[in-house]
């Protein structure tokens, strides 16, 4: 009765979190900002994270590497916990569960040629935006000196949220599908050549590889290799077997081969949806990875800082002198030796 309360909870402010975020991003009207700001504290806080922001993603691009926080990560995951629980009871609502499947088996049978596909999807969701967004951005800052057409073209920023959601559901459907495919066998064999295995490094036997690394080796090796590796699931899990026969009306002790192959079909066919969803997400990767992609995301991020540093600097001077004085002011209401409190 209590996860079922705090559930209802969850999805209540994933909801209102998810309306004030398109209200306040793409609906509520917004006024022509004149640059130089009239600065408050708040808001010379704000530029100062947007410019650290746009610095910290630029050194990441130039330099490949990523800054990782447990801390901030913890923050992240609770506050998007609530956009996580709206989104898990749209996709298994018993209306809405069919129609989910059925585009997820839709886009298993995409099939894309020398990412043809990707890069279009990328240049659609990605970069066009950003090059209009940043184009807008240059103009307000350096002709008009104010911020009016960016609010006119902010709605195309809407696009980043729908590719990086088709990405979470693609990346959430994976995993969910791991997880059932993970209780009903032990392992898969295969005949991928295992160099932790030495018998089956040799060719001597077949490797004995886990779903979620068979899942892994299978997507590197359709996507950098243009081959697949056997699957043949090993070992079945008493409790799969038992929901299994229930689910049939069957008893336990008439397993026979008929139940096994159709044990089997149940097995491949999750694994037929898994596999080619993985490999539209490593395919996706390698294409956001491409250095030509890369290296337009770091003129664009650049062009960005180059804007919102230039609206600081023109910005600053309008904080007024006593802004930070609170920050060297120690106010002692009583003398620690005076001695009157003896």
């Amino acid at each position: 009765m209590k996860i079922r309360i705090s559930k209802t909870l969850l999805i209540i402010l994933g909801v209102v979190l998810l309306s004030s975020f398109i209200w306040l991003r793409f609906i509520r009207e917004r006024l022509p900002r004149v640059i130089p700001f009239d600065l408050t504290l708040l808001g010379f806080i704000l530029l100062l994270y947007i410019c650290s922001i746009y610095i910290i993603i630029i050194l990441s691009l130039l330099f490949n590497y990523n800054v990782s926080s447990k801390i901030f990560s913890t923050v992240i995951s609770y506050i998007l916990k609530p956009l996580i629980t709206l989104d898990e009871a749209i996709k298994t609502n018993t209306i809405i569960k069919p129609y989910y499947e059925r585009l997820l088996v839709y886009i298993t049978g995409i099939k894309d040629t020398n990412f043809t596909l990707y890069r279009k999807i990328y240049h659609l969701f990605d970069t066009i935006p950003r090059i209009i967004l940043v184009s807008t951005l240059l103009i307000d800052t350096f002709y008009f000196h104010c911020l009016f057409l960016l609010y006119k073209v902010i709605i195309v920023s809407l696009l980043f949220l729908i590719i990086r959601y088709i990405k979470y559901s693609l990346t959430y459907a994976k995993e969910e599908y791991i997880l059932e495919l993970e209780p009903m066998v032990e392992y898969i064999q295969s005949n991928y050549e295992d160099p932790d295995d030495e018998l089956a490094a040799a060719g001597i036997v077949l490797s004995a590889l886990t779903v979620r690394r068979f899942i892994d080796i299978q997507t590197d090796a359709i996507v950098y290799d243009s081959r697949e590796y056997t699957c043949y699931p090993f070992g079945w899990h008493n409790k799969y077997r038992n929901d299994f026969c229930k689910l049939h009306n069957l008893s336990a002790t008439q397993f026979t081969s008929k139940e096994i192959a159709l044990m089997r079909v149940d097995f491949y066919r999750i694994m037929k949806l898994v596999i080619p969803i993985s490999v539209h997400l490593e395919e996706y990767r390698v294409h956001v990875e491409y250095s030509k992609n890369k290296y337009v995301k770091i003129i664009i991020f650049s062009l960005y800082l180059i804007c919102w540093s230039y609206i600081l600097f023109l910005s600053v001077n309008s904080l007024s002198i006593d802004t930070f004085t609170f920050l060297f002011e120690i106010i002692d209401k009583e003398d620690p030796f005076s001695g009157d409190d003896l």
